[in-house]
């Protein structure tokens, strides 16, 4: 059963990047915009979701003001992380975002050697390496030359924001339950997609984009939901089976949106460029390859 909920994880973050990708290229102005309905659509699910949270026990037990503060602090760095990678996408292929995003767990092997003293072993060194050539040989076969460095310093950026809130989330799941820390960690998200309003020239770029916001709130309401139900697939993977495995194969995730885009271009129901068939055999040997080298490290 673990192995279903496993591959349905990487599947729905798929189409979460999809139409992130087409958000961002056509609905978006500003691929910043990102972040600001991203956190109004996450404080109308947590709005959705409090008459269920609200009986459970554990709701409840709200832990230190400290620990309130870290999981916060978590979410604003996520959500930091999201802008650097709405930008990204708007410099390069879905896809090939995806994939730069695979070296997340070769970063924290490496923030937990030079921070906390984890040893690496030798196929931790070989898995880091493998994700290291290949998100230089995605860097390679990208198609945008004019944009690409830009594309990979953003989501490296954007990675490095990912896997310091990866080592903070696990501190909070030791302390909090599940449902109060994923509750604390939301706000964080809010704040942080809604911060930018301080400024008044990006409250004057909101007011002018909102009616078009407003027209498309469904949409930025449903990849929510779907990004919700990737993110319980993924634990509920992990509650079953392997965490190990399970990364490995949410590592699969880039190889999921070159089979999806290329399949939507096909029906032609999709803003996909044609650009998803360049070097498509190349990109899923690629893929395989970084499956490889997380499961490397995942030991």
């Amino acid at each position: 059963m673990w192995l279903i909920f496993a591959i349905l994880a990487p599947f729905l973050y798929a189409i979460v990047h999809i139409l992130d990708n087409y958000c961002v290229k056509d609905i978006f102005n500003k691929p910043w915009l990102g972040m600001f309905t991203s956190s109004i659509s996450t404080l109308v699910i947590l709005l959705l979701l409090c008459p269920i949270l609200i009986p459970l026990t554990d709701f409840w037990y709200w832990g230190s003001l400290n620990i309130i503060f870290i999981a916060c602090a978590s979410g604003l760095l996520a959500q930091l992380g999201y802008g650097l990678y709405f930008t990204a996408l708007s410099k390069s292929e879905t896809g090939i975002i995806a994939a730069y995003s695979n070296i997340i767990p070769a970063l924290v092997a490496l923030w937990g050697f030079v921070f906390f003293g984890q040893l690496l072993k030798p196929f931790h060194y070989i898995g880091i390496l493998i994700l290291i050539i290949c998100s230089a040989s995605f860097y390679r076969i990208d198609s945008k030359e004019n944009a690409k460095l830009q594309a990979l310093i953003l989501i490296i950026a954007a990675s490095i924001l990912q896997s310091w809130e990866y080592i903070i989330d696990d501190h909070i799941f030791s302390v909090l339950p599940f449902s109060q820390g994923i509750f604390f960690i939301a706000i964080g998200m809010v704040i942080g997609g809604l911060s930018p309003l301080i400024f008044s020239k990006t409250r004057n770029i909101i007011l002018e984009e909102l009616p078009l916001l407003v027209h498309r709130r469904k949409t930025f309401v449903g990849i929510e939901i779907i990004d919700i139900f990737a993110l319980l697939s993924a634990e509920k993977a992990i509650e079953l089976g392997n965490p190990a495995l399970v990364s490995s194969l949410e590592s699969a995730l880039p190889a999921f949106v070159f089979l999806i885009s290329l399949f939507l271009f096909y029906i032609g129901h999709t803003p996909v460029k044609k650009v998803i068939k360049q070097n498509f055999i190349i990109k899923i040997m690629l893929v395989v390859f970084m499956v490889i080298g997380v499961r490397l490290i995942s030991f």
